[in-house]
């Protein structure tokens, strides 16, 4: 017979199948990280990940993936007259209050940004034909989203490549997205329990340290960082195939049984 999860102990979701592909796939991911030293976009935000969101207005001024590269770049200013940046980064109570901090300064900037576009085009005598929704307050899972994209395009770009992948920004989270949420899920027998995934799930506070929070379980059973798990999400080929080019079509499936979870010891 097979043991039932306790509820009240996450770990006893667990996917043994699941787990074992993260941790075979580490030294890949390690080794992503050490080829990759560049990202595709800027600062880590593209026009696909800032597809949903408006300022008003497209474009290289005051399009949205403008007005987070003018933030991005604010704080790589501020980063570079900080020679200790990258150690205090490196310590669980220096990146907590440093993510803490981009979050808010990030929903401030983005507030000003975007009510300055409003009131331009408001006082324009040449309105556009057809005026954009303005997203005047960035939700939960868009502006962590931006951040933890930020963080990573640290890790990547600015690293000190003298530690291994562990070591640079340990404490740093996984970039929640429809692909990471998918492969989260698996990785605990499909506990997060959507009809398909997508950012827009992480719409409070609450939901994504929930999320975070099962990441770094798996980080501390099998190893290697929130940002390593993130490598393998999007690029094992079993993760790959939990979410396909789109799921947008069709409702998600766990390739995971609920029986396949560990154990939990006692229950």
């Amino acid at each position: 017979m097979t043991k039932q999860p306790n509820v009240l102990d996450l770990s006893s979701y667990l996917s043994n199948e699941w787990l074992q592909l993260y941790k075979d796939y580490l030294p890949t991911a390690r080794e992503w990280w050490l080829k990759n030293t560049t990202t595709k976009s800027k600062f880590g935000v593209d026009q696909s990940t800032a597809r949903s969101y408006s300022t008003g207005q497209r474009g290289p001024i005051n399009g949205p993936v403008a007005v987070f590269n003018e933030w991005a770049q604010y704080q790589m200013q501020a980063l570079d007259q900080d020679p200790e940046w990258r150690q205090t980064l490196n310590t669980r109570e220096g990146f907590e209050r440093a993510h803490a901090g981009f979050a808010a300064s990030l929903a401030g900037h983005w507030r000003q940004r975007v009510s300055q576009v409003s009131a331009t085009l408001q006082n324009s005598e040449r309105l556009p034909r057809k005026r954009q929704r303005v997203t005047l307050e960035l939700a939960t899972s868009q502006k962590y989203k931006f951040v933890d994209l930020f963080v990573r395009h640290l890790w990547i770009e600015r690293s000190d490549r003298s530690l291994d992948a562990e070591s640079s920004f340990p404490h740093a989270r996984s970039p929640l997205d429809r692909k990471s949420l998918h492969v989260l899920s698996a990785t605990f027998s499909g506990i997060l329990m959507a009809p398909r995934f997508s950012m827009g799930m992480v719409d409070s506070e609450a939901k994504y340290s929930y999320c975070q929070a099962l990441v770094d379980l798996v980080c501390r059973v099998e190893g290697g960082t929130p940002l390593l798990f993130d490598v393998f999400a999007w690029h094992h080929p079993s993760a790959k195939s939990l979410y396909g080019p789109s799921d947008k079509k069709k409702p998600h499936v766990s390739a995971v049984r609920l029986g396949n979870a560990r154990a939990h010891v006692g229950t």
